[in-house]
């Protein structure tokens, strides 16, 4: 850019014009944003302001809520569809007289099919819109501290991977002719609460009790893994599970690990009855 030189006021008197550059007035006078950019800025490319807009956790929830409340008009909506098509179908075969032979059944069957994926979604939609706690074991160990746990004894650490579970309480099952038992069971367990702690005891055939003892117990009686079940609800009263097994295994710690953990609904629940010591 060249600079352009001006004088100030009249040159008849004798006096030295005086010369202002212009440069130092257009410094002055350019706005803050039109002043050049550094050499990093320039190397980086022009500096864009714009931000990414990240969703607040208030709209998170609100669009969670959102999609349940879809979820929600979903369902009827496939039930009225399947009962609806049930009912014309069958009025039709009626009246051509499907159900006494007269006419071919079989046009008829691709309509209950269709009833049947409707229903099928419906149950899909609301298994969507469900809570879902997901109880996870972690290990086997000695609790070695107070807060929720109880000190010095060995037992199951577990955590909660999804909503909230109440009524949470695992199941041993038969070590030889010996018993695995779960001293206790949680009311509630949620993320925050961080581990869940269940003592473990055995129950000997001859009414012995032994606390912990677990590895030492499933090798003498030559059991490589034994299956436990982890019972628990979510806040609607639906029961989930947990199925995993404790395994031998010389390279874990204590000698036992967990194995083949598995997690989903228990639809069939109610039809155990399962004794839990709180």
């Amino acid at each position: 850019m060249g600079i352009r030189f001006t004088h100030q006021g009249p040159t008849d008197c004798g006096c030295r014009p005086r010369l202002v550059s212009s440069v130092s007035v257009l410094q002055k006078t350019r706005p803050e944003k039109e002043r050049p950019q550094t050499k990093k800025a320039r190397a980086n490319g022009p500096i864009l302001n714009f931000r990414r807009r990240e969703a607040a956790p208030r709209e998170v929830q609100q669009e969670s809520a959102r999609e349940q409340s879809g979820m929600k008009k979903i369902a009827p909506v496939f039930l009225a569809i399947g009962a609806a098509i049930i009912t014309i179908t069958t009025a039709i075969a009626g009246a051509q007289g499907a159900f006494r032979g007269i006419a071919s059944f079989t046009p008829f069957l691709f309509a209950y099919g269709i009833a049947l994926l409707a229903f099928v979604a419906a149950a899909l939609s609301y298994i969507a819109q469900d809570e879902v706690p997901n109880i996870a074991p972690v290990r086997l160990g000695k609790a070695v501290t107070v807060a929720h746990h109880q000190l010095g004894s060995w037992g199951l650490f577990v955590t909660n991977h999804g909503d909230p579970a109440y009524e949470v309480h695992p199941t041993g099952g038969k070590v030889g002719d010996s018993t695995l038992i779960f001293h206790r069971s949680l009311q509630n367990l949620s993320k925050s609460d961080g581990e869940g702690f269940f003592p473990i005891y055995i129950q000997r055939a001859d009414g012995g009790t032994l606390l912990g003892g677990l590895f030492d117990e499933m090798r003498t009686k030559q059991i490589d893994a034994l299956p436990i079940r982890i019972s628990y609800r979510n806040g609607k009263g639906h029961r989930y599970k947990t199925t995993c097994k404790i395994a031998r295994d010389v390279t874990a710690s204590g000698g036992l690990a967990i194995i083949n953990v598995r997690h989903g609904r228990d639809f069939f629940g109610f039809l155990r009855r399962e004794n839990t010591n709180a």
